[in-house]
């Protein structure tokens, strides 16, 4: 028996017994294989015969080795990533593409955003004065145009002659919960863009109320004949009056014509309705431009004609991800209001705009995005009837709003407003009546994105689609 052996059964029997090996050469003089193969640099396969320690006798462990490590493999130039868009390589470093906004640049502001809009209550923005609010808690405070404060940035673009002025807002996500309404306020256009994606699964709004325009918008005309606000000549206009027959106002202008004031007709007494405006925009949707405003039904005669109504808001949203959109987003025009006593009936304001861009767009169950134009209100019947019915304010669905019903004696109905399609609003057949206003066209909707998934009932008006531009 060798003297290591010995050595070793003789430390086993006494208790308390340390085996020194200090003084003992190495198990493995080989110094390339004594090295694990875990170690920082080594790319060959883990060899048995590497592990010998625990096995007097020499022999390699018993344990399967582990399969080769694959050498490391190039990255690119974006390190691996999955870009959609595509890599940017003219920047340094270099990395994925990023969805540029139609309109203007984020580049400015983009690594500054910090925090999300989104509230659990009802929240409003204003492109005015730049402030979010969700009650009485203050999601970004007014004021300081081209600053980023509480994480969310706020600025102010004049795009063009006769175009509104266009608020653009930056944060890290948009979400609006279900239950939650985001309301728009203000005149200014509105643009948000997200770094991350945006959410809609309650409802935003950006659409006209009574005789004022949604932001972006463009006002209805006073009522006895006034025109609507001045909309790159897309206003419906006033209807007339004429020995006590009057005729109703015009639709407002959008994505199509607005429908024309029904006649007012007495005898041998007839006046034209007022023009329906004709369309106005572009199908780029650049420059943001929401719905022009119906034309004032025509009067005095024992009463006041009834006033235009306003054209929907003009909304932009921006993802540098995905977008969905389960819920409501509207930005539709309002109805022309009915008439008083003896006179005409107000045209109808036409839907807004709504351009939405993303790396993908997804509406989803029974989400929808509206821009339809209003219904025209009704003629005034005569001197005991005080006012007549008002047309309905566009729907929040692909169904068109109805014109104000025709009265039995001398009240012209008002025309449906456009929907669906890119319609027109119509005009209530000539009757011996005061006139009814016309309807307001329906807007438009544009949706670019790579992927896009919807159904045909998903957008009112069908949309247009597009790519988007990266930087």
């Amino acid at each position: 028996m060798s003297c290591l052996v010995a050595m070793v059964l003789a430390c086993g029997v006494l208790a308390g017994c340390v085996f020194d090996r200090s003084g003992l050469a190495p198990q493995n003089t080989n110094p390339h294989t004594d090295q694990r193969a875990d170690q920082a640099g080594f790319d060959g396969p883990r060899l048995d015969r590497d592990r010998v320690d625990g096995h007097p006798d020499g022999h390699a462990d018993a344990e399967p080795a582990p399969p080769d490590v694959a050498p490391d493999q190039p990255l690119g130039p974006c390190h691996g990533l999955t870009c959609p868009l595509g890599c940017n390589t003219l920047v340094n470093p270099s990395r994925c593409n990023r969805v540029k906004p139609t309109g203007y640049a984020v580049a400015a502001f983009h690594d500054q955003l910090t925090a999300p809009i989104t509230a659990s209550t009802g929240i409003t923005i204003n492109t005015d004065n730049g402030s979010i609010h969700a009650g009485t808690t203050v999601i970004r405070p007014a004021n300081q145009q081209g600053q980023v404060l509480n994480g969310i940035y706020w600025g102010v673009d004049a795009p063009g002659s006769g175009y509104p002025e266009v608020s653009m807002f930056g944060a890290t996500r948009l979400d609006v919960p279900p239950g939650v309404t985001l309301t728009v306020v203000g005149t200014h256009a509105l643009s948000i863009y997200a770094v991350q994606g945006i959410s809609i699964t309650g409802t935003l709004q950006s659409r006209a109320s009574g005789q004022s325009a949604g932001p972006g918008g463009f006002g209805g005309g006073a009522g006895n004949g006034g025109d609507g606000a001045s909309c790159l000549g897309g206003e419906g206009k006033g209807g007339k009056s004429n020995n006590q027959v009057e005729s109703g106002g015009g639709g407002g202008g959008g994505g199509a014509a607005g429908g024309a004031g029904s006649i007012g007709k007495y005898g041998m007494t007839t006046v034209s309705g007022g023009a329906g405006g004709p369309a106005v925009g572009t199908t780029s949707l650049w420059l943001l431009l929401g719905g022009c405003g119906g034309g004032g039904g025509g009067g005095p005669d024992w009463g006041q004609g009834g006033h235009g109504g306003g054209g929907g808001g003009a909304l932009q949203l921006v993802a540098g991800g995905a977008i969905i959109i389960s819920g409501t987003i509207t930005v539709a025009g309002a109805g022309g209001e009915g008439a008083h006593n003896g006179s005409g009936g107000g045209g109808a304001g036409a839907g807004g705009s709504v351009l939405v861009e993303g790396i993908s767009i997804a509406i989803t169950g029974t989400g929808i995005v509206a821009a339809n134009g209003g219904g025209g209100g009704s003629g005034g019947a005569d001197i005991s009837t005080n006012t007549s019915p008002a047309g309905e304010d566009g729907l929040s669905s692909t169904t068109a709003a109805k014109g104000g019903p025709t009265h039995p004696t001398y009240g012209g109905a008002g025309g449906a407003g456009g929907a669906l399609a890119l319609a027109s609003g119509s005009t209530s057949s000539d009757v011996e009546s005061n006139g009814g206003g016309g309807g307001g066209a329906a807007g438009r909707v544009r949706l670019n994105a790579p992927a896009i998934t919807i159904n045909a009932t998903s957008t009112s008006p069908a949309p247009a689609k597009g790519t988007v531009s990266v930087w």
